[in-house]
């Protein structure tokens, strides 16, 4: 085995060789600490890496669901005076405002942040064609109106005549 004591203590082992030889023992063990932490550092990175996939991932289903949600964002804070004002809006575009026989008010406690009031509109002789073009205008009426309660009823004299009575609820966002 070889002392090191007894190396440096020969004559014919120049000091200069024994700076060399640390110098290259020192060289050796930074770049292996070197090589260790940069190691660490790249395990590091790739987790950073994997947790912004992962943000970036979720972001895009957000956004996805945010634009789902967002017409309906809209018709909610869109200014809207009654359920039974926006009901006949829709009957007239639907062209069976004629049909119209009644309409009684209601109003539902609010829940969740959300006022509801709504109308019970009763319709007297339309066809089934006449009923879809008017559910289609509620449905895509600018506030948020929403269709509770369906009856139909066919008309004892006129298999294509139809008598509905349906419930009609403004949902609107309350205040404060």
């Amino acid at each position: 085995m070889i002392n090191l004591t007894d190396i440096a203590s020969r004559a014919d082992v120049k000091p200069l060789h024994i700076k060399w030889g640390a110098a290259l023992i020192i060289l050796l063990v930074f770049i292996g600490l070197t090589l260790a932490l940069n190691r660490r550092t790249e395990r590091k990175l790739k987790s950073i890496q994997n947790e912004a996939t992962a943000f970036e991932t979720v972001r895009a289903e957000y956004m996805k669901e945010r634009a789902k949600i967002e017409p309906y964002e809209v018709k909610l804070l869109a200014p809207g005076s009654s359920a039974s004002d926006a009901v006949q809006e829709a009957a007239s575009q639907a062209g069976i405002r004629k049909n119209l026989s009644a309409m009684k008010p209601f109003i539902e406690p609010a829940s969740k942040g959300f006022r509801k009031n709504g109308v019970e509109v009763k319709i007297e002789g339309i066809t089934l064609n006449e009923l879809l073009n008017l559910v289609y205008r509620i449905e895509n009426h600018s506030n948020m109106l929403v269709v509770k309660d369906f009856v139909l009823r066919s008309r004892f004299g006129s298999s294509d005549l139809n008598d509905v009575t349906l419930q009609v609820v403004l949902v609107t966002k309350e205040n404060g």
